[in-house]
């Protein structure tokens, strides 16, 4: 917020920066609730479990922090991450850029309804005035975020048909990784559905395992885009490619079966000895090859080296934002003077005539 270049206006600042931002502040405004809530259970837990059942409370008063919707949060930066890489591969500046700020800055309203602790449920039942009631915080706390999340990919598509699109290999994973976010919140919307009848089953499992995995994919296509700047290498294209399909799979893997046994009535935590007549086991088992495909893929993408790296320019994608107008990797102190900006986008506007700028 202080230290950023001449002419860097906050709306200019690359889409990562500005995600970052948005999901710093939504944590932070989590914070003091999820205190509140651990002090009167300790308190509680102390002092006989009264109230708020003491440790046998946790869930109920602290499990909005790291579940659904809240998730949403921590995998906010995914979608900066892809609206950085698409333009590059899209090989013009972003479309509606105005539009893709408020686009992320959507997904973060889910933290007006995880700190009210209290699910958003739509219910189907009672008087017409009673589905409204029912339907507006649904929609404000479930739907609004997921909004948001759309709204990005179709941004991003808008880009890419308006551009001359190229094979850039971290856009795969970075694509991938949001559209399985994506798909967890949907499912997150269903799950808050009564009528759905998947409360409390592995579908909620299926939604963790969706936004999870995807904000990992996502990461990874992070680290792949700048790595020029962190080690000064470029991971070979057919190796990320590779990654990404199979991390891909893996995740569909081991997300998409308990979507089938959540509606199959399948309770959250179980695994067998409840009643049902589908093939529980053969759901369970493709979950569970799903999750060792996720983790062997992990390993090779962030505890191993890709072989085949090549030294990377300084700027080996034609991108066009700050970073990409120092050297590979980035010295200490980045620049030998401080740069000033005009644009979003300060590199390309060095590298097309202002004439010719779209």
């Amino acid at each position: 917020m202080t230290a950023r270049c001449p002419g860097m206006t906050l709306d200019r600042v690359p889409m990562l920066s500005w995600s970052a931002l948005v999901a710093a502040v939504s944590v932070i405004l989590t914070v003091p609730v999820a205190l509140g809530s651990v002090i009167y259970v300790a308190v509680d837990h102390h002092f006989g479990r009264l109230a708020f059942g003491g440790n046998k409370g946790i869930d109920t008063w602290l499990g909005w922090s790291l579940g659904h919707p809240q998730s949403f949060v921590y995998a906010l930066m995914s979608f900066g991450i892809l609206a950085d890489i698409a333009p590059v591969a899209a090989r013009r500046r972003q479309l509606l850029r105005g539009g893709m700020l408020v686009a992320i800055g959507l997904v973060s309203t889910v933290v007006l309804g995880t700190v009210s602790q209290t699910p958003q449920v739509f219910e189907w039942k009672g008087s017409a005035s009673d589905k409204v009631s029912s339907a507006i915080p649904f929609a404000l706390f479930n739907l609004l975020p997921l909004l948001g999340a759309v709204v990005v990919i179709a941004l991003v598509l808008f880009t890419l048909v308006n551009g001359k699109p190229r094979l850039l290999a971290p856009f795969v994973p970075a694509f991938l990784g949001v559209g399985m976010i994506v798909t967890g919140m949907v499912g997150n919307a269903i799950e808050h559905v009564s009528s759905a009848g998947v409360a409390g089953t592995v579908f909620g499992e299926g939604v963790s395992s969706y936004i999870g995995y995807g904000a990992v994919l996502s990461a990874f296509a992070g680290i792949v885009f700048w790595a020029p700047k962190l080690w000064g290498s470029t991971p070979p294209a057919p190796a990320v490619l590779g990654v990404s399909v199979l991390a891909f799979i893996g995740i569909v893997l081991s997300s998409l079966p308990y979507y089938v046994a959540g509606f199959a009535d399948q309770p959250a935590g179980v695994v067998g000895n409840f009643d049902y007549s589908g093939p529980s086991q053969l759901w369970n088992g493709a979950s569970m090859v799903g999750h060792a495909i996720v983790a062997l893929v992990t390993l090779l993408a962030f505890a191993g080296h890709f072989r085949g790296r090549t030294a990377a320019t300084e700027d080996p994608y034609d991108a066009h934002t700050l970073e990409w107008m120092t050297a590979s990797p980035a010295p200490a102190e980045n620049f030998a003077e401080t740069p000033r900006v005009s644009s979003s986008t300060p590199l390309l506007d060095k590298k097309v005539p202002a004439e010719s700028r779209s």
